[in-house]
């Protein structure tokens, strides 16, 4: 580990900007610091290490200097052409009148892990590890992770070290503190942040409840070929022994998948877990099989159909209750009556799901908490048809409802994680692999709303239209790149639009550069924070500025691509899309909530008042 995080921090000192340096390393132990000094080299700027062991570091050990003195010495040599000095005072070390280096930089081995570049020159020390394929996605979730989720620098060497000697990157995971992941040659970024995440959890409310960790680890381990049931149960004590003691054991012990279902059941679509629950508990059941388990394997298919679903929790319930209470977990028990009870809000024809919401706010009296039961998709899930239109359903929803969602937060309701994720792409070829130009199109988004008092809820029932669709790729084309139109090889229609090839951006005149970068911009916030007023509003101020420079300047070469922003553009028809100014205005104005009425009952957002842009503007 201390040979390549030195070797890497030698580096990155060196390629710090500027001839002279005057760089500060402190807290690092002997090990590193000495790794540090084999590969400094003959570098123009001077390495000095402080140490309980100055003899450990030959001519670059640092004895009987002050800060002062120290300081002093480097000024007279950087003024005279000199090159700074790297000065590093290992643990337990004393360096008279530290203050005095106040004005150095402070670099430290963390450094390395916020910037991709500093990643990259860790994995490039010899041995180098690899740079490429889920390689690269690991380092790319550790510069996201942030500093509270982020990997020790230690932990990163020690993983790069593994990787190196020709261990799979993901199942090298455990080096960083997260759960080996089998299951995928290719994650994407969000797996990976959402595995350290989990793991960093573990040790927190999960091995105070050690007998429903206990049932759901022997139904999910159950699963693996080589354990029988038994097998299964002493792998299930083994493993709340080593959630209680904080043992890292287990990140190697479970993949990360079966710790979602174990750890994090929350994740888990019922559907999925009802079928799990079942087929465990046929294993488990002792004397004679006379139980019809198609039957209720069909009723566990149902419970995704917003038709059967109904009477499939009832059937399933029936069942468990024959069976003593035995068939399925509290949980997942509690999650079938409340399909009894839920009332559903429909919010397809025509697609409103903000109207939705606002219904639901005010039957209830306000939001507590929002849930996404269906679709549930696994974030390494297969990139074929089925997959795809689940993705695009739930990209559609963030889009819409992301920025709404968001204001719940702040306002204390508690809203499912997977409705406030980027409202991205999950692969690049995702609207051609949903094949919508002959399918059913895309599936119900089923939401759950609860009251704030959690003993009421309503569900929202609501499948995104081509519409939404169209929304959704026109944000992630004009998001590329500055453009402000966008051409199509097919003829404009909604179906062949959200089906066919990607449309490419159009060459954007010098002079309308900055409106460009402002329908970017305007289109990068909608996919991150869902459709909002205020940047669809400032997006369609600055197109009509940028109208009235131009007619104020006697300019029309233009007035075509102006007049064209937000278009999609063949050699015959063209269609405007959401971001075309004046839908972008209506569109502000939709999401600002017109109506007094809606406004007074909008329990959820009374902390903050919605004024239409008319209101604002006295109109």
């Amino acid at each position: 580990m201390s040979g390549r995080l030195g070797a890497a921090l030698a580096r990155h000192i060196h390629e710090l900007p500027g001839k002279v340096k005057f760089v500060l390393v402190e807290g690092v132990n002997e090990e590193l610091a000495e790794a540090m000094a084999a590969a400094w080299g003959d570098a123009s700027t001077p390495l000095a290490i402080a140490s309980q062991n100055p003899v450990r570091f030959g001519s670059r050990a640092l004895v009987g200097v002050s800060g002062t003195a120290l300081r002093n010495k480097t000024d007279d040599v950087g003024a005279g052409g000199g090159a700074g000095v790297c000065v590093v005072i290992c643990e337990g070390a004393q360096l008279a009148d530290r203050q005095s280096l106040r004005s150095f930089a402070s670099v430290a081995p963390g450094d390395l892990l916020k910037t991709a570049i500093g990643l990259t020159y860790l994995a490039q020390v010899e041995p180098a590890a690899p740079l490429d394929g889920p390689a690269r996605d690991v380092r790319h979730a550790i510069v996201q992770a942030g500093d509270a989720a982020r990997p020790s620098a230690a932990l990163v060497a020690d993983y790069l070290d593994r990787c190196a000697t020709g261990e799979a990157p993901m199942r090298a995971l455990p080096a960083l503190g997260a759960f080996a992941d089998y299951a995928v040659d290719r994650p994407d970024v969000r797996r990976i942040l959402a595995n350290f995440a989990l793991a960093a959890r573990r040790r927190g409310e999960q091995a105070t409840r050690p007998a429903d960790v206990r049932r759901r680890a022997e139904r999910v381990l159950a699963r693996r070929p080589a354990l029988d049931i038994s097998s299964a149960r002493r792998e299930a004590d083994r493993v709340v022994a080593l959630l209680q003691s904080g043992s890292d054991e287990l990140l190697s012990l479970l993949t990360y998948d079966e710790a979602v279902e174990i750890l994090d059941q929350r994740s888990s679509d019922l559907p999925t877990a009802v079928r799990y629950e079942l087929r465990h508990y046929r294993q488990t059941r002792v004397g004679e099989d006379d139980v019809a388990w198609e039957r209720y394997e069909d009723a566990a298919r149902d419970l995704s159909d917003p038709d059967r679903q109904k009477q499939a929790a009832r059937d399933l319930l029936g069942f468990g209750q024959i069976e003593g209470g035995a068939v399925f977990e509290a949980a997942t028990r509690r999650r079938l009556e409340q399909l009894l009870k839920d009332r559903v809000v429909t919010a397809s024809r025509p697609s409103c799901p903000e109207l939705a919401l606002l219904r639901c706010a005010i039957a209830l009296g306000g939001i507590g908490a929002v849930e996404l039961t269906a679709p549930i998709r696994n974030p390494g899930g297969a990139e074929n048809r089925s997959g795809a239109v689940q993705e695009l359903a739930l990209a559609c929803c963030r889009l819409r409802l992301g920025r709404l969602l968001r204001d719940l937060e702040d306002d204390g309701a508690t809203v499912d994680g997977a409705l406030l994720l980027p409202a991205g792409a999950a692969w690049p070829a995702i609207f051609e692999d949903a094949q919508l130009e002959s399918g059913p199109g895309l599936p119900t988004v089923q939401i759950r709303i609860r009251s704030q008092d959690a003993n009421d809820s309503r569900m929202i029932s609501w499948r995104p239209d081509f519409d939404d669709l169209a929304a959704l790729r026109a944000a992630l084309a004009f998001s590329e790149q500055p453009a402000l139109t966008l051409r199509a090889a097919l003829a404009p229609t909604l179906q062949s639009f959200c089906s066919g090839p990607a449309p490419v951006p159009e060459p954007v005149p010098s002079a309308l550069s900055a409106v460009a970068q402002a329908l970017q911009q305007t289109a990068a916030d909608a996919l991150e924070n869902g459709f909002s007023p205020d940047p669809l509003d400032a997006w369609a101020q600055r197109w009509q500025q940028a109208v009235e420079e131009e007619e104020r300047a006697g300019r029309a070469q233009d007035a075509e691509t102006l007049a064209l922003a937000g278009a999609i553009v063949t050699d015959g028809p063209i269609a405007l899309t959401a971001f075309a100014p004046l839908k972008s205005e209506w569109l502000s104005q939709y999401l600002d909530g017109g109506c007094p009425e809606s406004r007074r009952n909008l329990r959820w957002r009374s902390a903050r008042p919605v004024r239409s842009r008319w209101e604002r503007s006295g109109r």
